[in-house]
């Protein structure tokens, strides 16, 4: 059908496929308008007296004008199909929301007050919806409540089907008469479940079931059965006390099984809602009327702040707390990297489309619309961000370079970079601080202007350090703070520099031990400032004088769990007394077969990134943060769900693979700069190292089947190396790209394919080349893919979709690679890594195991405190 063009209307896209016919996306040629498309089942059109019947009620269906109403615009035959023309609704359905936890109960009311109004409307025209349910309501962008499929349970119904309660059939036999159950079991009337002629009080009962869903996340009758629900809806009664104390009367009038004492009109229930006092509160992800109600008043209360505390320092004695979502069509990124200007107007942070790319977000605390910044699409790893002192300006890493842009519009290059960057930092002077995450490891300066980097600072691998991060400028401008990475504990923490003096003259002497991120705060007055820094995943607070460069007092904990990743904590301040931070949120290991069913956890929750799946899927070896921001390795025994720690010393150990025998496991550590490998025989601890390399920093990406290489990326630039674990080891170029990145690889069982990912041509794509190298490469994914990951014997290839699709590939592999078209196994709703493993597959194929947010959502919003130093005197 897909390209197909009916009458006026060409078909784009399929919308949906059920029992009751197919929707499709279309435009309509001549109004020049989208439009959804239902074409009705073969045996419904084929029958005369049921598509008069269908007829007159689409007549009737057409001249509902309303709102909340999804709009028919008409019935259409072409080429000998019968269809119904649809008003297109975007968005996302009320039971996708009510699957990410309860609402909070102004949502609820806003959401429901919208559906009872639409309600109202259809009921005023004779007509009665009959399978109300969450999934038949759209929210819209704008935050409209949309009621889809008015009415046609009855012009449609033929079938009795059997699935579970949650889904059961809409339409489970023919006629609207006494005697057939129609609707959905967990949202059907006592009178529809016992067969009996229904009127409006099915619909208004429906309303109080979804009601009652919406606010406390829970469906108030349910069953694993058709038959165990409908039981419930006879003689069960709802958790009352579950719902707010408030709406439970509403509640109660809905869902009052006798008919004659039901709510008699939806139109009631109305100002019920409306008398209800709503509570200030943004705790939704979702920005309904309400949440934007209520948003409004916080932004305006954060305004107000903000003017009081520019222009009137002594700030009241307590602090307000608020949350910011996350765009609807954004995702969070790897590394979700958040920056206050300095002046605290604006929250500037990272994450990826719709369409898979990384950039910069942009959200005015007086507003609240977060938008991306045209012309910062780039790196897919991390965006730094880097306000200048005047806040009109950013700094940020992409495609290789230094660029900065400015708040209202005008990109410019500052400089060619060498390596990743991690965080920096903007004088007055127009002097830019940022330190290299890889090459030199250290932290450098460049003017905004344009121009060469300098290196400020120089680790001392001797010294034990790793790598110096973190940048922030003193009040001076030519003193800053920063970090110094290193295994050991006397010597990672915060140290003093400055731009007058060499990288070896810098002073060697800790200020104090932190874990990773800074941030300054300068103070207003002649008191000292507060230095911002990681402990952990606890946020502490350290009183600074920037004069005399020293200590003022002691360490004060602020707030916890902040998150972070590899020492990079969430969190920024501005000198107007404002403090965002994103809190850390733990992983659980869930199974999940081939439908998408799952099947249970596994362990504990914890903070889990790289691991890798035995042979017999009985074993796991994953590496887990500690808490000081560097992870150790573990092996679950997972029937039973117990954990046995390899590692857990101060060093950073990551990327563990089974050897091929699975007697030994090989990993990469900061016992060496580099990242070189390392292996542990089990049961032994003890690790040994492998080989060395010179100068690079490396990932471990996998062992081959044989045991006789270990396949390697380089960090630094798009090339993946195997490395021979006998004779010279001299390790072997398989791959380099033009540009991009290349990670991921895996080899097939076989040895004889390779599979990664990489990001060459702008989009993470899924590829295969041959092993040994030949030259020959393919590309298997088509709208994007990362994770790719060998099962059945090497006959299938999964990997994952920038929309979170878990995709298998079948594999034919003779002498050539030859594959068929990826096919989609089941949505994951995770949001996807490319840098890290989220799932691996048990060799059959029949189950997988996914890291997924023990919270049950990644979509965390940020957390603003406005005032924080108030929490310092408590």
């Amino acid at each position: 059908m897909i390209g197909k063009t009916l009458g006026h209307y060409l078909i784009s896209s399929q919308l949906g496929k059920g029992g009751m016919g197919e929707v499709y996306v279309a435009d309509d040629l001549n109004l020049n308008r989208k439009v959804a498309l239902k074409f009705l089942p073969e045996a419904f059109a084929a029958d005369p007296e049921r598509m008069a019947r269908f007829e007159r009620e689409a007549r009737l269906l057409a001249s509902l004008n309303h709102p909340n109403i999804a709009a028919i615009h008409g019935l259409e035959q072409a080429e000998g199909k019968r269809f119904i023309v649809m008003e297109l609704v975007e968005g996302e359905t009320l039971a996708q929301r009510i699957a990410k936890g309860p609402l909070p109960a102004d949502d609820a009311l806003a959401v429901c007050r919208q559906m009872a109004e639409g309600l109202e409307a259809a009921h005023e025209k004779g007509v009665i919806h009959r399978d109300l349910k969450p999934a038949n309501v759209i929210i819209t962008e704008g935050d409209q409540v949309k009621i889809l499929d008015f009415g046609l349970a009855k012009a449609l119904s033929d079938e009795t089907q059997t699935v579970d309660s949650s889904q059961s059939p809409t339409l489970t036999e023919a006629m609207t008469r006494p005697g057939v159950i129609l609707g959905t079991a967990a949202y059907m009337s006592p009178e529809q479940a016992k067969g009996k002629s229904v009127d409006k009080r099915a619909d208004i009962w429906a309303f109080g079931c979804i009601l009652y869903e919406c606010l406390t996340g829970k469906r108030p009758f349910e069953g694993e059965t058709v038959t165990e629900t409908l039981a419930a809806v006879l003689t069960k009664d709802p958790e009352w006390e579950k719902a707010p104390p408030k709406i439970q009367p509403v509640l109660r009038r809905c869902l009052e099984r006798d008919p004659k004492k039901r709510l008699r009109d939806i139109g009631d229930a109305i100002p019920l809602l409306e008398g209800l006092p709503e509570p200030v509160s943004v705790k939704s992800g979702f920005p309904w009327i309400a949440w934007g109600m209520a948003a409004l008043f916080l932004t305006s209360f954060a305004v107000m702040f903000w003017i009081h505390f520019r222009e009137n320092p002594g700030t009241p004695p307590y602090p307000a707390r608020f949350q910011i979502a996350l765009p609807d069509q954004m995702s969070p990124s790897i590394f979700p990297t958040l920056a206050l200007s300095p002046d605290g107007r604006y929250l500037a942070f990272s994450g990826v489309d719709s369409d898979g790319m990384l950039k910069i977000w942009l959200r005015p605390l007086d507003s609240l619309v977060a938008r991306p910044l045209p012309g910062t699409e780039g790196s897919l790893i991390a965006q730094h961000i880097i306000w200048s002192a005047d806040s009109r300006f950013i700094a940020f890493n992409s495609g290789g370079e230094l660029k900065r842009i400015a708040v209202d519009g005008g990109l410019a290059s500052i400089c060619s970079l060498s390596a990743n960057i991690i965080a920096g930092s903007w004088n007055r002077d127009d002097v830019i601080l940022f330190s290299e995450y890889t090459g030199s490891k250290a932290v450098c300066s460049v003017s905004a202007a344009g121009g060469v980097p300098t290196q400020v600072t120089r680790p001392d691998p001797q010294g034990q350090e790793i790598q110096h991060l973190y940048p922030v400028f003193l009040p001076d401008g030519r003193h800053f703070l920063y970090f110094r990475e290193s295994n050991n504990p006397e010597i990672a923490g915060i140290y003093i520099g400055s731009l007058d003096l060499k990288p070896e003259e810098q002073d060697a002497k800790r200020l104090i031990a932190a874990s990773g991120s800074i941030s300054y705060i300068p103070s207003a007055d002649s008191n000292p400032g507060m230095l911002l820094f990681l402990q952990g995943r606890n946020l502490m607070a350290q009183p600074f004088d920037d004069k005399a460069l020293a200590l003022a007092g002691g360490t004060i904990p602020v707030v916890q769990p902040v998150g972070s990743s590899f020492g990079y904590g969430f969190f920024t301040a501005s000198r107007n007394g404002f403090l965002v931070y994103r809190p850390q949120s733990d992983s659980r290991l869930t199974w999940i077969d081939r439908s998408g069913q799952e099947l249970g956890t596994v362990g504990e929750p914890g903070n889990y990134s790289t691991f890798d799946l035995s042979k017999d899927a009985d074993r796991l070896v994953l590496a887990r943060e500690k808490g000081d921001g560097k992870s150790s390795l573990w092996v679950m025994d997972l029937p039973r769900g117990s954990m046995t720690p390899l590692t857990l010393g101060k060093e950073d150990d990551v990327d563990p693979r089974w050897s091929h025998d699975e007697l030994q496991i090989l990993f990469g550590s900061t016992r060496d700069p580099s990242r070189s490998p390392f292996q542990v025989s089990l049961p032994s601890s003890d690790p040994v190292q492998v080989f060395q390399f010179d100068g690079k920093l490396f990932s471990l990406d996998d062992c081959s089947p044989d045991g006789g290489y270990l396949l390697y990326h380089d960090a630094e630039r798009p090339e993946l190396w195997a490395l021979p674990l006998s004779g010279e080891q001299k390790p072997e170029l398989v791959l380099r790209s033009l540009s991009g990145f290349v990670d991921q690889a895996r080899f097939s069982p076989d040895g004889r394919w390779i599979a990664f990912n990489s990001s060459e041509s702008g989009r993470h794509q899924v590829m295969v080349v041959p092993f040994p190298r030949t030259g020959e490469k393919w590309q298997v994914s088509t709208e994007g893919g990362v994770q790719p990951m060998w099962g059945r014997n090497g006959r299938e290839l999964y990997f994952l979709k920038p929309d979170g699709s878990l995709m298998a590939v079948d594999v034919r592999a003779g002498k050539k690679f030859e594959w068929e078209k990826a096919r989609l196994l089941f949505k994951t709703q995770i949001y996807v890594n490319h840098m890290m493993e989220q799932y691996a597959p048990t060799p059959d194929g029949n189950r997988f195991l996914f890291v997924k947010p023990a919270s049950g959502t990644s979509r965390a919003p940020f957390e603003v405190i406005i005032n924080w130093p108030s929490l310092l005197k408590k």
